[in-house]
């Protein structure tokens, strides 16, 4: 699952590019190993997201459920020095508090990958439905919905 494309410049002759180019290769071959890292991300932001459902403020929103989805991967896997597979770690920045109307596909924040403190990509998270802004009609009909349990009240 590893291609890897090899460059040696300033060898005088053939021979010497040959050898450089196979200890190259090896190097690479017995360091690196292709990481699913698209897996990675999606379980912490499936997590995330599971963790962070009730967190929104759509203010004069409708709702204050925002669905969210990331952005599409370019590269599933990724060359990983085999000493850093356990590094892999992922940071979630997103904006919590929005004014209505939130549209459809709304960029709200950013997951980024890391491995040993180096950022190999950077997905940004959108909103997948719109919110819309309350309008009279929606004060009026959560007037007559609530109007009886405010009269329950009083008597």
């Amino acid at each position: 699952d590893l291609d890897i494309i090899c460059i040696v410049l300033g060898a005088d002759t053939k021979k010497f590019r040959t050898q450089d180019s196979i200890k190259l290769i090896e190097y690479s071959f017995s360091n690196f190993e292709m990481v699913d890292v698209k897996s990675i991300i999606e379980e912490n932001f499936s997590k995330w997201r599971s963790d962070t459902s009730g967190s929104f403020i759509v203010g004069k929103g409708v709702s204050n459920f925002v669905e969210t989805y990331l952005e599409d991967f370019k590269y599933s896997k990724y060359p990983i020095n085999k000493s850093h597979i356990n590094d892999i770690r992922t940071k979630l920045e997103c904006t919590y508090s929005f004014e209505a109307p939130l549209l459809q596909n709304s960029e709200i924040g950013s997951l980024r990958c890391y491995v040993n403190d180096l950022e190999i990509c950077k997905l940004s998270i959108f909103t997948s439905k719109p919110i819309f802004k309350k309008n009279v009609f929606f004060y009026f009909d959560n007037f007559l919905k609530n109007y009886p349990l405010y009269l329950k009240s009083i008597f």
